[in-house]
C-alpha cells in the first residue's frame, strides 16, 4: 500500500525490522497505569449520507451485530490489514460487540473481542470503483 505522502508510519514505520512488535508494545505501554488496563473512551464520530447509512443497516443486519460492533470489527479489521497484525490481536483491544437488537441496559464490563461471531473479518482486497 503505497503513501503518496511519503512514509509518515513513525513508530510502525515498515522499513525498520521488528515494527509489528514495536506497535503492539506501543499499545501494552499505553495500557500500563490505567485503572482498567485501557479504559475506553469515544473517538470517533462517524457523520454519513443517508444512502449509506441505509447500506450499513443492511450489512448490520445480515451480520445480526450492532452499527458500533460493525463500525469496530471493520475498522479493526482494515488496522489489521494495513499494519499486517494478526486480527485477533487488534480485536482484543475492542469491547466485544452484541447483536443488532440487544438492550445495554447493565453496568458496562469490560469485554474484549475475540473476532469470533458475526461472520468473517478477513479484508483480502476491496474492489475499486
Amino acid at each position: 500500500m503505497a503513501n503518496p505522502r511519503g512514509n509518515l508510519a513513525g513508530w510502525s514505520d515498515p522499513s525498520k525490522p521488528g515494527w509489528q512488535g514495536r506497535v503492539l508494545e506501543k499499545v501494552r505501554e499505553n495500557q500500563k497505569g490505567t485503572k482498567r488496563h485501557g479504559e475506553r473512551i469515544s473517538g470517533v464520530l462517524a457523520t454519513f449520507d443517508e444512502p449509506f447509512r441505509l447500506l450499513m443497516e443492511e450489512a448490520c443486519k445480515r451480520r445480526n451485530i450492532s452499527r458500533q460492533g460493525y463500525a469496530r470489527r471493520a475498522i479493526g479489521a482494515f488496522i489489521a490489514r494495513d499494519l499486517g497484525l494478526p486480527l485477533d490481536k487488534v480485536l482484543k483491544n475492542c469491547a466485544i460487540p452484541v447483536p443488532l437488537d440487544t438492550r445495554i441496559d447493565r453496568k458496562p464490563v469490560r469485554t474484549e473481542d475475540d473476532g469470533k461471531g458475526f461472520g468473517p473479518w478477513k479484508i483480502t482486497g476491496v474492489e475499486d470503483a
